[in-house]
């Protein structure tokens, strides 16, 4: 809620952020001080200027040089107010609420690095973990655009749960998948500040080329540098109307490479993105998206 009432305030809504305030109970939070910044700025909209004054004295000698200084931000906006010191435009007013409300947002981000995924992250002591193990070839022919959405994995129980504490002195972590899933494909979901992301993590011994211009695809081991044959490939073809439907499917050559687009070249010029299912039952599988060649 306290969150959402910055945000209101912020987008200068300010009623319904007025209202979200009130309904927080800040007594209840363990947040006081995120709160009472917050309480400061809305008591300006409220018109209740003396008490964006008595909170700001109450922290004008706080510890923390960040916080002093931003509560000293709100006693400057008093004196401007009361005639003691040269106001602010509107611009600079709201320009200044949007930095200093946003350096306390909670966030992060996921990516994967390989078999490890990569947290970058701001705010946050810890984070959950839910792990799912992903049966590919299902998942990308019910949805081959979303194959790192963890929306559909919304009614299922995670594979396994944990959670990971974060180190305030750095504002990022790399974490590998965990050792029971090492030979699988698995989807990682991080959850926190009421924000979830996922991404695909993939357990396979591929190395996939793909020549966007012309539509084709090389897969090698990748290790070894052998070309794969008889590599299964599964294309669907996403549409410049938004609809999806099925391209293509086949086997690569002794070459180990693969033709994603003919017999369809006649309807690449309204293809928007092409994804590709690649699976090998020796070497693993993963998923890959192209642009679609120009014509």
């Amino acid at each position: 809620r306290l969150a959402v009432s910055g945000y209101l305030l912020l987008q200068e809504r300010i009623e319904e952020g007025l209202a979200w305030h009130e309904s927080i109970e800040g007594d209840q939070l363990a947040e006081r001080l995120q709160y009472d910044y917050l309480t400061a700025y809305a008591a300006f909209y409220r018109e209740k200027v003396g008490q964006a004054k008595g909170i700001a004295a109450e922290y004008s000698d706080y510890p923390v040089e960040r916080w002093r200084k931003l509560f000293a931000s709100v006693a400057l906006q008093v004196e401007a107010i009361e005639g003691e010191g040269v106001p602010e435009s509107d611009e600079e007013m709201r320009e200044n609420q949007l930095e200093n409300l946003s350096s306390d947002d909670q966030i992060f981000e996921l990516t994967a690095v390989g078999r490890e995924a990569k947290l970058v992250y701001r705010n946050l002591e810890s984070v959950t973990v839910n792990y799912y193990e992903m049966d590919l070839e299902f998942l990308f022919s019910s949805k081959p655009f979303v194959s790192g959405d963890s929306g559909q994995f919304s009614y299922i129980k995670p594979n396994l749960s944990e959670t990971k504490v974060l180190d305030g002195k750095t504002d990022s972590m790399e974490f590998p998948v965990p050792k029971a899933f090492a030979s699988k494909n698995v989807l990682v979901e991080v959850i926190a500040g009421g924000k979830a992301e996922a991404v695909a993590i993939y357990s396979n011994a591929l190395k996939v080329q793909l020549s966007e211009n012309y539509g084709r695809l090389e897969i090698r081991h990748e290790e070894s540098g052998e070309p794969l044959s008889k590599t299964y490939v599964k294309v669907y073809a996403r549409m410049k109307d938004g609809s999806v439907k099925f391209f293509k499917d086949g086997y690569t050559d002794l070459r180990g490479k693969f033709d994603y687009v003919s017999l369809n070249t006649n309807e690449l010029d309204n293809v928007d993105e092409i994804s590709l299912l690649i699976m090998s039952d020796e070497h693993g599988s993963l998923v890959r998206s192209a642009d679609p060649p120009q014509r």
